[in-house]
């Protein structure tokens, strides 16, 4: 299950989801719409908030959303 996922699955916030994870909310908005990812300490402590519902695996495993490109072809 994607963080996404679980977030409207318990009707959560992602503000409430990162101040319940102790991250900061720009960063967990970036994850949930695939700019990066959160380092493995990070995954498994999202694990461990979610009861098991988000695993490193999820993130692992999530397609990479491309990065929009510029005229010049750069991010």
């Amino acid at each position: 299950m994607t963080l996404n996922e679980y977030l409207a699955s318990k009707d959560l916030t992602k503000y409430r989801a990162a101040k319940e994870l102790g991250v900061n909310y720009v960063t967990l908005w970036r994850w949930t719409k695939g700019h990066g990812r959160p380092c493995a300490s990070t995954m498994h402590k999202i694990a461990g908030w979610s009861g098991g519902a988000v695993m490193p695996n999820d993130w692992l495993m999530a397609k990479a959303t491309p990065a929009k490109m510029t005229a010049k072809g750069r991010a």
